[in-house]
């Protein structure tokens, strides 16, 4: 598990001030991410992970680069 890539993704919630609970982040990221809010919560758990292409649009939704996104800087 990418736990950097949690941490970076929950820091620019958090940079944009969108609400902390778990819920409504999944919910969000599910929205304009075009997959499921099960999917995005499981990630955020640790029990699942997230395909390239769903990194690609998490990484152009707060517009950073993909590398940093995932940690692999």
């Amino acid at each position: 598990m990418n736990y950097i890539l949690i941490d970076n993704i929950h820091a620019l919630m958090d940079d944009n001030e969108m609400p902390k609970g778990p819920k409504t982040r999944a919910k969000y990221l599910a929205k304009h991410c075009d997959t499921s809010v099960e999917e995005i919560e499981l990630f955020f758990i640790g029990e699942g992970g997230l395909s390239k292409g769903i990194l690609k649009k998490i990484a152009d939704l707060f517009e950073v680069d993909i590398h940093w996104l995932a940690g692999s800087y």
